[in-house]
């Protein structure tokens, strides 16, 4: 039997950035413009705050060896609203994530990330901002956390639609999740923006070869591949592959 696509594209190597953004990367992605995160934080310091005074009162019980309940009496209103204060604050994390048990799938990109006309433009941020987003979703996809990834890099399409970077690896995803054919799509719009953009050129010649059998496609891309990537650390195993495939020993 072949190689399934998932371990091929497990061995695949990611850009990583080498710019630490000065001031951080931002909320996740999924926090990013929920409703309920204009309470969650003051909520919860409100509740952290309350909490306060039960702790100086038992403190001082415990300080002047003084027993008995009368402090639990005088602080029990005080811990009531600390605890609902609380509870309602953490309410948001209390639906459970259906997606962590599903494929990491997603819809083609056939429609998106072009913008819906008359929607609002979405908020510009800077270079250094967009840099700290795409690698907080290169971590997420690097570590297995798919629906995060997709999530990371939506937001940085919201943004930005012709990222390249973000465009290429929502087709990665697509493709572990075994859409080829979404993948391809995602690819293909990814170079017709930036023809020479080695990534989308690697895992789309990966996606030809694995998935659709088409050597012919996958060398082609391949070969782009070595040529405007000539320090790439998988520029040799690619060379490799497209000997074999030139050979006649394609995917099994």
């Amino acid at each position: 039997m072949g190689e399934c696509p998932v371990r091929s594209f497990s061995r695949l190597e990611y850009n990583r950035g080498s710019t630490v953004p000065a001031n951080g990367n931002g909320p996740n992605p999924l926090l990013q413009n929920h409703p309920l995160m204009a309470l969650h934080p003051p909520l919860l310091y409100l509740g952290y705050v309350l909490f306060s005074v039960p702790f100086a009162y038992a403190i001082a019980s415990l300080i002047l060896g003084e027993g008995g309940d009368r402090w639990l009496v005088a602080t029990r209103r005080y811990a009531l609203v600390s605890w609902a204060l609380l509870g309602v604050g953490i309410v948001r994390y209390t639906e459970p994530d259906r997606t962590a048990a599903m494929p990491p799938v997603m819809p083609p990109m056939t429609a998106a990330p072009d913008a819906t006309a008359g929607a609002a433009a979405p908020r510009s941020v800077s270079p250094d901002v967009m840099r700290g987003m795409l690698q907080a979703a290169r971590g997420s996809l690097s570590e297995g956390r798919y629906s995060e990834a997709i999530a990371a890099y939506q937001a940085v399409l919201k943004r930005d639609p012709k990222n390249v970077d973000a465009m290429t690896h929502l087709g990665f995803i697509v493709a572990i999740g075994g859409h080829a054919d979404s993948a391809l799509e995602t690819f293909d719009k990814a170079l017709a923006i930036d023809p020479d953009y080695a990534p989308a050129l690697l895992y789309r010649g990966q996606v030809l070869y694995e998935a659709k059998k088409d050597v012919a496609g996958a060398v082609s891309s391949w070969e782009r591949f070595v040529k405007v990537a000539p320090n790439a650390e998988d520029r040799e195993r690619v060379k490799k592959l497209i000997a074999e495939a030139k050979a006649g020993s394609g995917p099994r």
